[in-house]
């Protein structure tokens, strides 16, 4: 028996939105470093909480896609720029 599969116009839907997340992951975590170094304490820790949201939402479509039997292919994410 050969195992349900995602479709793959669907998959090219979803996986720029999974890297989409990861991007803003990075974001949010720069921004929370720059401003915790900074002494912006309050700003630092929503940061920080966008941060978090932004990987609950990256694991949710990382494990929507493993559950239909599609290995989630990472792209490469850039480094912010802090200045």
């Amino acid at each position: 028996m050969k195992p349900n599969k995602l479709e793959s116009a669907a998959v090219s839907l979803i996986l720029p939105r999974l890297n989409d997340e990861n991007n803003a992951y990075y974001f949010y975590r720069s921004a929370y470093n720059w401003c915790n170094g900074a002494g912006f304490k309050y700003a630092a820790e929503y940061f920080k909480n966008e941060s978090a949201d932004e990987l609950v939402h990256a694991r949710g479509l990382e494990d929507y896609l493993s559950n239909w039997n599609v290995i989630p292919n990472l792209a490469a994410i850039e480094k912010p720029v802090v200045k």
